[in-house]
């Protein structure tokens, strides 16, 4: 099998207009950034995410460190997003971990070994064993490593982890002033999704998509009360039909000729002028001349008054 033969499976992000962005979903078995300013629906998107894994019946993990599971949970179901069967790993400083309750408890990064520590989390990934983990945010675990270098090497493993046990990996990271807070987990990422607010809304864009791509540029987004929403641009799509150019005349001999022959079939023509010149009074004369041609019904459209000729 050739490498343009190896099949390339896809999941649905949960959010339909995401998925048309990403030309299908998500790739299965890789990681993806959600970047974006503090309140721009990082976490709502990885809610969405993680729901669509439990309606899967996939087992599904969030490894999260700024706000409890219980909080998460009360968000969540103020979009009507049901998150309480998912597998909750939290890496907050005032956590319970790994207890015998079933709970996790982490203590000050900087008491502990940064190994053990993570030995500990791949313990919790091994017991749990998800289809689908959510770490939000992944710069929590930068509080663990003395430098960039060592955080990298920590998140490049962690990631390496996480695929070989054929996981996708949904990451958050907050921007900073500079846009530049996750330039190494970006580099790292086999996708990113920007999210940010304008002033006239909210915005969305997929700036890497390794493997198939993306739907190019900014595109609308919402937070509705089902959640985050996502409308793709309209683009024109290429088309290979053939051309015809046969004309469609008015019935008047010299306007036709004016127009050489009238207008062509699959083409758009306006008629404009000031008012009273007899614009509508051509325009019916093209559909009359149109259906009789054409044999066909004619439908004509004029402010909120539609008529077949």
């Amino acid at each position: 099998m050739s490498l343009n033969d190896t099949p390339i499976s896809q999941i649905s992000t949960g959010v339909g207009g995401l998925d048309e962005l990403l030309r299908g979903g998500f790739i299965q078995n890789r990681m993806y950034l959600v970047t974006g300013e503090p309140g721009t629906a990082k976490t709502t998107l990885a809610m969405h995410f993680l729901h669509e894994g439990l309606a899967n019946d996939e087992t599904v993990l969030y490894i999260h460190g700024e706000e409890s599971a219980e909080e998460l949970k009360t968000n969540a179901a103020q979009f009507g997003i049901d998150i309480s069967a998912v597998e909750f790993l939290d890496l907050g400083p005032d956590s319970d971990f790994f207890t015998e309750d079933s709970s996790f408890d982490l203590v000050d990064s900087s008491n502990i070994d940064q190994e053990r520590y993570t030995e500990v989390i791949h313990e919790a990934i091994e017991e749990i064993d998800p289809e689908r983990v959510v770490i939000d945010p992944i710069t929590q675990l930068r509080y663990l490593e003395t430098s960039d270098y060592h955080y990298r090497k920590r998140i490049l493993s962690f990631i390496r982890f996480l695929k070989k046990r054929g996981v996708t990996i949904l990451a958050t990271a907050t921007l900073n002033k500079n846009q530049n807070a996750s330039a190494d987990i970006r580099s790292l990422s086999d996708g990113v999704v920007t999210l940010s607010r304008v002033a006239d809304g909210r915005r969305i864009e997929v700036k890497k998509n390794r493997g198939i791509g993306q739907i190019e540029g900014d595109h609308g987004a919402e937070i509705r009360s089902n959640g985050l929403e996502v409308y793709p641009r309209i683009r024109p799509e290429p088309s290979d039909r053939e051309f015809d150019p046969t004309p469609v005349g008015s019935g008047i001999p010299e306007l036709d000729e004016v127009v050489g022959g009238g207008s062509e079939r699959g083409t758009v023509t306006f008629i404009s002028g000031p008012t009273g010149v007899g614009k509508t009074t051509l325009a019916t004369v093209y559909l009359a001349q149109a259906a009789r041609q054409l044999g066909k019904s004619v439908i004509y459209l004029f402010e909120e008054r539609i008529e077949t000729f």
